[in-house]
């Protein structure tokens, strides 16, 4: 795929940002946003080059500002950008390892009107630098990999942000049904989307109150929760129209509460996509899973009960992944229909629907 000539363009104003005078005057919003991300990503936004990026690329009209990968983004970065009176919409710091607490406190003050935050992969921030972000305006936070934030944090950031409709907390560690309890009742009926993957804390009464408290929910990601039962599970497909639904690794739920939960799922009609990897189901299970109608996608990864018998009843599917220990090989989600066929004949009536396998 050829560059553009606006590409090629701010390649080269990317390597020359120090020696263009007066540059952010020619400059549209767009470009500046697009500079900055970019100098984050390739490295280019070195100790020389800073006071230039600040002075050309910070200014009041800024909407998004994306700073993933950059060791050089830092809380002294973050306190230039809080004093040039922009107030984004959309706010990125990834994966920026010198950024703690004093920096997050200082964004905070130009994230009133922020729609989408994402902080994530932050390994020193604490709760203490999240409690003082405060938006009415926030639909999207994610919070991924930052593993120092507590329930106090959290419960915190919610209260402050209470019309959040997607909400990543995956691999916050130190989560428990705390934290999760009050996601519920304080965002209710906005709740939309939750990923909760390896909250190892929380049990069914994280569960039992978004089932009773998120009517609009519509996934739901509880990889490795392995707290979790499958009375509170149960609880969520029967209460909320659930769209997605990952289940994986939760070994509490044994193979008649995974059947109750199916059964559930197949009553409300409304679940497209399901993933069980490592699960332990029965064939009925998969009979029920098989006559779901709304369902299309379907992955049942790891799962040793699985049997010849089993994959004839989800030839339904539109995709279907299966690396259980039966069939004594792992087919990779990126494997093409050609190298599939004849490892597993018995899957040949469904190869039509399996060209090319895709990850979820």
């Amino acid at each position: 795929m050829g560059k553009t000539l606006r590409d090629c363009c701010l390649a080269c104003i990317a390597r020359n940002i120090s020696t263009i005078s007066r540059l952010g005057t020619f400059l549209s919003v767009r470009d500046k946003e697009i500079l900055l991300e970019r100098l984050c990503w390739h490295g280019l936004l070195t100790t020389q080059s800073i006071p230039n990026v600040t002075y050309h690329l910070f200014s009041d009209t800024l909407q998004r500002v994306n700073l993933s990968y950059c060791n050089q983004v830092d809380d002294k970065l973050l306190e230039v950008l809080s004093q040039s009176g922009c107030r984004p919409k959309h706010v990125t710091v990834h994966h920026c390892p010198n950024v703690t607490n004093r920096g997050i406190i200082s964004l905070s003050k130009i994230l009133w009107d922020v729609e989408g935050l994402k902080l994530r992969r932050l390994e020193q921030i604490t709760s203490e630098g999240i409690q003082s972000i405060a938006s009415k305006s926030l639909k999207y936070l994610n919070l991924r990999r930052c593993h120092g934030i507590t329930d106090a944090g959290l419960i915190a950031i919610i209260r402050n942000c209470p019309n959040i409709e997607k909400l990543n907390v995956n691999r916050l560690h130190k989560l428990t049904d705390a934290s999760i309890v009050c996601i519920a009742e304080t965002l209710g009926s906005r709740l939309v989307e939750l990923d909760a993957r390896e909250l190892t804390f929380i049990t069914s009464k994280s569960t039992m109150a978004i089932g009773d408290n998120c009517p609009n929910l519509t996934r739901a990601v509880f990889e490795s929760c392995v707290r979790l039962e499958g009375d509170g599970l149960i609880h969520i497909t029967t209460h909320c129209p659930l769209v997605y639904l990952d289940l994986s690794l939760c070994y509490k739920v044994g193979k008649e509460d995974m059947t109750n939960v199916v059964a559930a799922i197949k009553a409300r009609s409304s679940l497209q996509r399901f993933v069980c990897i490592g699960m332990t189901v029965s064939s009925v299970c998969i009979e029920v899973l098989s006559s779901t109608p709304s369902l299309t996608h379907l992955c049942l990864c790891g799962i040793q009960e699985l049997s010849d018998g089993m994959i004839d009843m989800v030839c339904v599917c539109v995709w279907l992944c299966v690396a259980g220990a039966c069939l004594h090989c792992v087919v990779h989600y990126t494997l093409p229909t050609p190298y599939l066929a004849p490892a597993t004949p018995y899957l040949a009536p469904i190869t039509p629907f399996l060209a090319p396998i895709t990850p979820f």
